[in-house]
């Protein structure tokens, strides 16, 4: 939305009574109230956005005229520029679905607030400790409890910490149970992991893929020198060509998402990092993707000595605006798990929280 108020203010007068002229002929008629029109600088086309159903199209003046006069055709229809339903009802329903009682039961686990890294921007105050047996225990003890009232068909995990392979002997015993559990009631279970990468050896990714760990998230934060300078061990040692070993010589059963977090120091590195992960890809023959993240400031930051450049709020706000952009999709209900009643983060202690940061 932050995108479309910049490009509005860009408009000229003319375009603006077009719009004008368009809004009044869409009084009363069954176009989408979402619909957005700009004239295309320089080209006899109109562009027409759809907010809800996430969609786009370059229109002629001849498909801007039978979309005025409700001349239904395949395209208008299959991008939600015209409507037989209401709106508003139908969001009201898709909340509900998404952030109701979900048959899917969405957990985050930490088998530990541990790490072996010492990220400056990191939000979390790390502890040590692994889950003990008696919290594993009613872990599974919760999950049969969430199933039952959600009656879920599904089961997702994410493994989370501070760092879950310091812990692999928990995500192996936990996973265990799980699947004994989920595969003896036709219950579908699948799991993802967000891990530094640095203690990712063969042996822990046909572990992982045993217990159905489908995908990974792994954060460079630019080429080794770079990356070096805000990722690095608890010892200040540095990282970089330890994991990128682990992701090109590895086997990994399942998709790495390279999390390329961005600050005002690395952000012109951005076309590198990507560059560079599509060949780490190709070399590997491991299906490794690309994308950018933006480092935000927080409580944790500001009690530590060492602190990193964030970018200033209108290049901050830029940059996302340009990745929604390219990402610009269909209408969600839901942006964060603490909307959803069968969202749950688990902690190595038991305590339940519905906000990874919290």
């Amino acid at each position: 939305f932050l995108s479309l108020i910049i490009i509005s203010i860009h408009l000229s007068i003319s375009l603006f009574s077009l719009a004008i002229a368009l809004s009044r002929i869409l009084i009363n008629v069954p176009l989408s109230k979402y619909n957005l029109f700009a004239k295309i600088p320089n080209k006899d086309l109109i562009g027409c956005v759809n907010l809800l159903k996430g969609s786009y199209s370059l229109l002629t003046a001849e498909e801007v005229e039978d979309l005025q006069n409700l001349r239904a055709n395949e395209k208008f229809v299959s991008q939600g520029f015209i409507v037989n339903y209401d709106e508003i009802e139908a969001m009201k329903l898709f909340s509900k679905k998404e952030c109701g009682f979900s048959d899917t039961l969405n957990l985050t686990i930490c088998p530990t607030l541990n790490c072996n890294f010492n990220c400056p921007y990191c939000f979390e105050e790390h502890r040590k400790g692994k889950m003990s047996e008696k919290v594993q225990d009613d872990v599974i003890i919760f999950i049969k409890k969430m199933t039952e009232a959600f009656r879920a068909k599904r089961i997702f995990v994410t493994w989370f910490g501070g760092e879950p392979l310091l812990a692999p002997d928990v995500i192996e015993n936990l996973s265990k149970r799980i699947i004994d559990f989920t595969d003896g009631r036709n219950i579908q279970y699948n799991a993802t992991i967000i891990t530094n990468g640095y203690l990712l050896t063969q042996e822990i990714a046909d572990m992982l893929s045993k217990y159905r760990v489908n995908s990974y998230q792994i954060t460079l934060d630019g080429i080794e020198e770079m990356h070096d300078r805000t990722r690095y061990l608890t010892n200040k040692q540095p990282t970089f060509s330890k994991i990128i070993e682990n992701i090109t010589k590895n086997k990994i059963h399942g998709q790495i998402s390279i999390r390329y977090n961005i600050t005002s120091d690395n952000i012109e590195e951005e076309d590198i990092i990507r560059k560079y992960v599509a060949n780490l890809a190709k070399i590997s023959n491991n299906n490794i993707t690309c994308y950018s993240a933006l480092v935000l400031d927080n409580e944790s930051t500001k009690k530590r000595k060492e602190q990193v450049n964030f970018l200033e709020l209108n290049r901050f706000c830029e940059h996302e605006i340009n990745n929604k952009i390219k990402k610009f999709s269909p209408y969600k209900a839901s942006y964060c798990g603490a909307q959803i009643l069968s969202f749950v983060v688990i902690d190595e202690l038991g305590n339940l929280y519905k906000c990874w940061e919290d």
